[in-house]
């Protein structure tokens, strides 16, 4: 629905490993560029998410969006190689 979802349960998508890893809480937050879905951005935690965190990443996601609709642009040829696309690594901290 393209709506930002704010302190759902991550035992929704995570199942007994939200549990596990001590996540309680969710935020998951669309990524459109245009009229384009692009994917959503969900974030998971312990404590819950204030409302000036979700304002703020709801301000970057349409920027991510962009992001990854250029990685799939192929680009020009180019006389030497192209330059690695950089890997996308997901990142979790206790």
């Amino acid at each position: 629905n393209r709506q930002p979802i704010v302190n759902s349960d991550a035992g929704l998508d995570l199942g007994p490993v939200a549990a596990l890893a001590g996540l309680r809480h969710c935020l998951a937050l669309p990524m459109a560029s245009d009229t384009r879905l692009v994917g959503v951005l969900s974030l998971y935690a312990r404590d819950p998410f204030g409302d000036e965190q979700a304002r703020t990443l709801g301000m970057v996601t349409p920027h991510l969006a962009r992001m990854f609709v250029a990685l799939e642009t192929p680009a020009a040829p180019a006389a030497a190689a192209p330059p690695a696309r950089p890997a996308l690594r997901v990142v979790a901290s206790r």
